[in-house]
């Protein structure tokens, strides 16, 4: 399916050389997976702005600082396997805080664990 490019980057490259190998690294890329990352990433940002305007949100995907934190916290902190895979899609670089310089690999994965992951059952 072509989608019209009213959008920073081209869909298909950002789906398929950003998107699915962070995936695929990580061991989640399932169709659904790809998807939902692809179209966070154009909700968010139309795959354009690395930085929002008057907010502190940051990369493709909009993450804002509390939001990353709270992910490596209370999330990742418990995921010793998912985070040595972060860290090699990363080139080795530890988790840190986010910046606008990491849009692609770095947002892309950590986007994701916020959708999947579950709070405390009742």
């Amino acid at each position: 399916m072509k989608i019209a490019n009213d959008y920073g980057l081209d869909v298909g490259q950002l789906k398929h050389a950003i998107i699915t190998p962070a995936l695929a690294t990580l061991g989640l890329a399932s169709e659904a997976a790809i998807n939902l990352v692809t179209g966070t990433a154009l909700a968010e940002s139309h795959a354009r702005y690395v930085k929002q305007i008057n907010d502190p949100a940051l990369g493709l995907w909009q993450m804002e600082p509390a939001t990353h934190k709270d992910i490596w916290q209370n999330y990742l902190h418990y995921k010793p396997d998912l985070v040595a895979k972060l860290t090699f899609i990363m080139n080795g670089q530890e988790r840190g805080e986010p910046t606008y310089a990491q849009p692609g690999l770095w947002g892309c994965p950590v986007s994701y664990p916020l959708f999947t992951r579950q709070g405390p059952t009742s």
